[in-house]
């Protein structure tokens, strides 16, 4: 504490400083609990409440859920070691980001899958030009200084609307990920959106 002349307080000294570095704690352990710390997106229970406040938010109006598998992403890790498949997982993340800037956000699930949220997009030949662009970019290769070796990432992505595809968050995520298995399982590296057929094939699958 500063006194004047007669000893009187003046300012206190520290407090502040322990208050704004409280703060800044908080904030960085919130961050971390809302952020995939390898990709820096969103976590998949971070990305799931951002989707449902949106839907929540958008009054019927479109939201565009695209969701996006790495084609082979075991082989990569198997070829060249989990520090280069941990670069490519950067590196996509960093492809996605450019793509929904201003536009949306995105997260990681976990392992090599990626959810997109596209907010009120005009049309859906938007939606299938980002996944083409998202598509062609990764191809186009990623570099590693680690292994000296350049890998063309492939990606299977499953595209599903609010509210055509489902009347909430979950379902929407749902029918995205099953257009995203339509699309592995014709080929890869495409896309694909969600039609109500490509449930009745996955209960087929199941049921033979």
């Amino acid at each position: 504490c500063v006194t004047d002349r007669l000893g009187e307080p003046l300012r206190v000294v520290g407090v502040v400083t322990d208050i704004d570095s409280e703060k800044k704690l908080e904030l960085q352990l919130s961050e971390r609990a809302s952020y995939d710390f390898l990709s820096q997106l969103y976590n998949r229970s971070t990305f799931e409440r951002e989707l449902k406040s949106e839907i929540e938010r958008s009054a019927n109006a479109n939201v565009a859920v695209l969701f996006i598998d790495v084609d082979d992403f075991k082989f990569i890790n198997d070829r060249f070691g989990h520090s280069v498949g941990d670069e490519v997982i950067k590196y996509v993340s960093g492809c996605i980001k450019q793509r929904v800037k201003g536009s949306g956000f995105a997260g990681r699930f976990g392992g090599d899958e990626f959810v997109l949220c596209i907010t009120d997009p005009d049309q859906i030949k938007e939606i299938e030009s980002l996944s083409l662009d998202l598509i062609d970019e990764l191809y186009e290769g990623y570099h590693s200084e680690l292994a000296n070796v350049s890998i063309n990432v492939k990606a299977s992505i499953g595209i599903a609307f609010y509210p055509e595809h489902g009347d909430d968050s979950a379902k929407v995520v749902a029918a995205a990920d099953e257009a995203m298995y339509f699309v592995k399982k014709n080929g890869k590296a495409n896309y694909h959106i969600y039609q109500p057929e490509d449930s009745q094939i996955e209960d087929l699958q199941h049921t033979l």
